[in-house]
C-alpha cells in the first residue's frame, strides 16, 4: 500500500468516525482533520468539518 492509498483510508476513517455515536470519537476526529493541510484537504473533509458545526455536543464544534 503506497503512501496516498494510506493516506486515503485515514482520512476515511476520520470522515466516518465523524458520525460516531460517541462524542469524544467525534472530537478527536474534527480535531485531526482540523490539522489537515494541501492536498489532504479535500471537499469530503471540508463538507465534513462543516457538518460539526451542528453537532449536539459543544465540545465537538469547531
Amino acid at each position: 500500500m503506497d503512501g496516498s492509498a494510506v493516506a486515503f483510508d485515514m482520512i476515511h476513517g476520520l470522515l466516518v468516525a465523524l458520525g460516531d455515536e460517541d462524542p469524544v470519537v467525534r472530537y478527536n476526529a474534527v480535531q485531526a482533520l482540523a490539522k489537515m493541510r494541501g492536498s489532504a484537504v479535500t471537499p469530503d473533509v471540508i463538507n465534513g468539518l462543516l457538518a460539526t458545526l451542528d453537532d449536539e455536543s459543544k465540545d465537538v464544534r469547531l
